[in-house]
């Protein structure tokens, strides 16, 4: 950059000026000192300091001296030294200065602004001086030598003839702070130095304060003549404070949520809050695809997870970002219900992306430069974030890098340079870097500009250009119109404002000094499709008229797919003359974004009537007249969609076709003996007659079963299995038109019979089928029993003929009739296979004989030559019995003989007397 700068003013009085001008530094930044270079490091921004520029006296033309930097003056070079935050202590260091001031009574008053968000809670702090210390340097009273005071005296002291007319206050109403020097009586050069310490930590602690969370708070110094003397400034001198840290005097950000999805349609999160040195808030999450608004107020619960289902609007490649929105409660000491926003959070869909080879980067806009300045500003555009790629700004002055930033994101940038001011024809170079993990970096086209010299160029109104507004895209259903108001003219204390219309009415205003920024305009109601949406950027200039940019416009554009969404057709049942109502069916319709259906039935081209439709239902239409077989019956679904226009399936149409006549007669099932025949007809059958073997016996109404069905009476008129039973249909002139035969059936018989045990089971029974009337039982080829079923079971007793496993046992079945239905042959079991009886040594002379049994002997008999002589009951297994006095030498023949406790015998052995 150049190094010097010439001044020549012809005037009565030549005065040199300097030639620097100083305006922002960011927060955090050290003093600016003498080095050829220093990094300064805040957050994540890089600013490095070129080689300062001196000041001089050099002379220019006499066309430049007429035609200033910024104000029109030439006298007070004002800048900001410092400007930052040091464990919640604020550090506001300022220098002005005029190398040649002279006059009677000659005071200079700087004041200085500080963002509203930080000045109006401090100021309206009754207390508030007692949270500010520091010193201001100025001349001496003799005009001779430095004097230097503290602020704490200066806000303190008197004023007057003897305490000297050097104070400071707060202007409420201009909202500044204002310095005053003493009156000199004459002096030929004027400066004033703050160095300024402003206690907010204390002060946030103290009165439980704190200030809104924003990206960066604005100073603003200027010292001019408060006098007659003959100088003025070259304009004020801007800053910029940001990097607070979190849990001081400044609210806390809000916290971002996590994003993720299991199948990319349906997206969650968890949006939990920490709310220490917060403001109560209303939380939501608003959702954008590509960088576009896609869907705001998504429901937080109260566990602090989200969720929403995007259904199948999202293809691969696209870009899912998620950020939390906190609506404050109430409004605060700024008088607004502020909203504030978390960093978005990303989500890239899929795999289809946008390959690294394809990835193109957009470069940053260059606001126009001036000779003088030391901050450059510009817009970084949005980005493809896809594969979690990021972004760093460089600028560079000269090919020399003075300023980074990593991990930037769209909106307005500020970069700042030290010690040294944009000189005319300077080079100003700035690129977008971007970076994906395991790729090499690619870097944007690079944006450049060349540093104005100002001649008669911004300063004056009729060249005074004011920037139109970027607006950001809009889609039906969204609450906020947002943009950008990209950096606007400087000169003159020029300050700007946005203003935004939907359909010509305006919604809302953003206020901006000529930095610019992001603007979101909240809205009372959803956008709808097609609206037109206007922003237009205003700058007001004191005393001037005011200016406006050229209107940016967009049409609100439809996020639902409304364009490519088809009503699917219906289907209609057949139809027939005479018929009274027309059904069909509604296919699956889409029902997102809460479209709803409706089905319109229409006789002759005529609407008749209109019902909802829901999607893969059934619709049902009751029609006042029969069909006619010439009626043309059509339906069609209208789909809806709040704030859209209507769409229409096609109509679809069905003929009345004629009647064919039909009668059918459902079998009659003889042995149950049902009450009724039953059958279905067409609608010209208006009644049906039953004859049975040629007979006519009774004719009955159709449709008396529900319609298109019948039932007439026919028990008593059936009495044989072999009767012929017909079923004639009359038409409404009593002629038969259709007949048809009706089966008589019976009801198959079934008959089961349990397993027999032989020697224990005293009867057998089994089920049998209702038309199962009587029961015989046959023993070895002999009929031996009988009974009557119930319910359709039976027992019948053998009468002790079943005896041996030899034995034919059979069950037979008869109708009422005696006639044979079915047999069942019975399955006999031996109770004493498994039967044991021994006995234990016996020697004759013995009192008792004894041993032991199976469980299923219950009784012992003695049994000698023949003749029963003794008998015991069993006990656990055991019997014991007198032999003594039955067994004798003579005996021939000893047996034991085991019994079930029905009798029966079950198991015989022999007794070898010793």
């Amino acid at each position: 950059m150049n190094q010097s700068k010439n001044v020549i003013l012809k005037k009565a009085v030549a005065m040199s000026a300097v030639a620097m001008m100083t305006l922002p530094t960011i927060a955090n930044a050290e003093e600016v000192v003498t080095a050829p270079e220093v990094k300064i490091q805040s957050k994540q921004a890089q600013v490095i300091e070129p080689s300062k520029k001196q000041d001089s006296n050099e002379q220019v033309n006499e066309k430049q001296a007429v035609t200033p930097y910024i104000s029109g003056g030439t006298g007070f070079s004002n800048k900001f030294e410092a400007l930052q935050n040091d464990n919640g202590v604020v550090n506001v260091r300022t220098a002005s200065n005029a190398l040649i001031a002279f006059g009677i009574g000659v005071q200079t008053k700087t004041t200085i602004k500080i963002d509203p968000e930080i000045a109006l809670p401090f100021f309206s702090t009754p207390n508030w001086k007692d949270y500010i210390s520091g010193t201001v340097d100025r001349l001496s009273i003799a005009s001779i030598g430095n004097s230097q005071i503290t602020m704490k005296k200066l806000f303190e002291k008197k004023t007057g003839l003897i305490s000297g007319y050097d104070e400071a206050f707060y202007d409420e109403k201009k909202q500044e702070l204002v310095i005053l020097t003493p009156k000199y009586v004459a002096a030929a050069t004027q400066y004033q130095n703050v160095n300024m310490y402003i206690d907010l930590g204390k002060w946030s602690k103290d009165t439980g304060r704190i200030v809104e969370n924003r990206a960066n708070y604005k100073f603003n110094m200027v010292s001019k003549p408060n006098d007659l003397a003959a100088n003025w400034s070259w304009g004020d001198a801007n800053s910029i404070l940001f990097g607070i840290p979190e849990n001081s005097w400044v609210e806390n950000h809000v916290d971002p949520t996590t994003l993720e999805t299991s199948d990319n349609h349906k997206f969650k999160g968890s949006a939990t809050q920490k709310m220490a040195n917060r403001h109560d808030a209303y939380f939501s999450i608003s959702l954008t695809v590509n960088g576009m608004d896609y869907k705001n107020d998504v429901q937080i619960n109260g566990d602090g997870t989200w969720e929403y289902d995007f259904g199948s609007y999202l293809k691969d490649g696209d870009v899912v970002g998620a950020t939390v929105i906190a609506n404050e409660k109430e409004a605060h000491e700024n008088a607004i219900i502020d909203i504030n926003k978390s960093k978005e959070t990303k989500y890239t869909v899929g795999e289809d992306s946008t390959s690294w080879e394809d990835w193109n980067i957009v470069e940053p806009t260059i606001s126009d430069a001036y000779d003088g300045e030391t901050m450059i500003t510009g817009i970084i555009p949005e980005q493809n974030y896809q594969n979690g790629r990021t972004y760093s700004l460089v600028v560079k002055v000269n090919d020399k890098e003075v300023y980074t930033q990593d991990d930037i994101e769209k909106g307005v940038y500020n970069a700042p340079i030290f010690g040294a001011n944009l000189v005319k024809n300077d080079k100003v170079e700035a690129c977008i870097i971007g970076h994906e993990a395991n790729k090499e970096d690619k870097t944007s086209q690079i944006a450049s500009t060349i540093v104005k010299d100002n001649k008669d160029e911004q300063a004056d109104w009729d060249k005074w250009e004011v920037k139109s507004a970027i607006l950001n895209d809009v889609t039906s259903g969204a609450r906020i119109i947002s943009g950008l108001v990209p950096a606007q003219n400087k000169f003159n204390g020029r300050n700007y404002e946005v203003k935004v219309t939907v359909n010509g009415e305006q919604v809302g205003t953003k206020a901006f000094s000529f930095d610019g920024g992001e603007y979101n305009i909240a809205l009372n109601k959803d956008l709808d499709y097609k609206d037109e949406v206007k922003a237009i950027v205003i700058g007001h200039e004191a005393n001037e008229e005011d200016k406006s940019s050229e209107e940016t416009t967009k049409i609100v554009a439809d996020k639902t797919g409304w364009e490519d969404w088809k009503v699917e057709n219906p289907t209609i049942s057949k139809l027939t003359e005479g018929d009274k109502k027309v059904t069909g069916q509604v296919p699956a319709q889409d029902e997102e974004f809460g479209r709803t259906y409706t089905i319109d039935l229409y006789i002759n081209d005529e609407k008749t009537a209109t019902k909802e439709a829901k999607s893969k239902s059934d619709f049902e239409f009751t029609l006042t007249t029969p069909l006619e077989k010439t009626d043309k019956v059509s339906v069609e679904i209208t789909g809806h969609q709040k704030n859209y226009d209507n769409k229409m399936s096609e109509p679809i149409t069905a003929n009345v076709e004629a009647i064919v006549t039909a009668l059918t007669g459902n079998d009659y099932n003889f042995d149950a003996h049902d009450e009724y025949i039953t059958g279905a007809h067409s609608r010209d059958i208006k009644k049906v007659k039953i004859f049975v073997n040629g007979h006519d016996y009774q004719t009955a109404a159709t449709n008396n079963d529900g319609e298109g069905s019948y039932k007439i009476y026919a028990r008593q008129y059936i009495t044989k299995i072999t009767d012929k039973i017909v079923i004639k249909g009359l038409n409404a002139d009593g002629q038969v038109i259709k007949e048809t035969p009706v089966n008589i059936v019976k009801t198959p018989t079934t008959l089961e019979a349990n397993p027999f045990v032989v020697k224990q089971d005293e009867l057998i029974s089994g089920t049998a089928s209702d038309d199962v009337k009587k029961l015989k039982l046959e023993v070895n080829g002999k009929i031996v029993n009988q009974v009557t079923p119930k319910d359709g079971q039976f027992e019948i007793y053998t009468n002790g003929y079943v005896k041996a496993m030899t034995d034919k046992v059979k069950v037979i079945a008869y109708n009422d009739e005696d006639v044979l239905l079915k047999e069942a042959t019975i399955t006999l079991d031996d109770a004493s296979k498994n039967s044991a009886l021994t006995h234990n040594p016996y020697k004759l002379g013995d009192d008792l004989l004894t041993g032991n049994v199976s469980e299923d002997i219950d009784k012992i008999k003695l049994i000698v030559d023949g003749e029963t002589l003794n008998n015991v009951y069993t006990t656990n297994g055991e019997f014991s019995m007198y032999a003594l006095g039955f067994v004798n030498a003579n005996s021939k023949k000893v047996e034991l003989v085991g019994y079930s406790k029905a009798g029966f015998e079950l198991k015989r052995t022999t007794v070898e007397v010793q």
